[in-house]
């Protein structure tokens, strides 16, 4: 295990304009897209239980993936 923190995965996730916020659950971490303008707010999990299981870079990675994701699903609702 590394020792990054919330705040070091937020900070390379915002390094690369994925447009969530990464927050820490029960054993589990998601991030949230919330966008006033559209009026659109979504998340998605992922297991992964302590963010010091991955480097910032790594939380980037995981995050531009669960974007895609969130992305899709605001597509196919018209949403996007």
């Amino acid at each position: 295990m590394g020792n990054t923190t919330l705040k070091m995965a937020q900070a390379a996730i915002d390094k690369r304009d994925i447009p969530v916020t990464l927050e820490r659950g029960t054993g589990y971490h998601y991030v949230i897209y919330d966008s006033a303008r559209e009026k659109v707010y979504d998340t998605e999990s992922t297991m992964i239980c302590y963010t010091s299981d991955l480097s910032p870079k790594e939380w980037a990675d995981e995050a531009e993936r669960l974007w895609e994701i969130i992305k899709a699903r605001l597509i196919s609702i018209g949403t996007m």
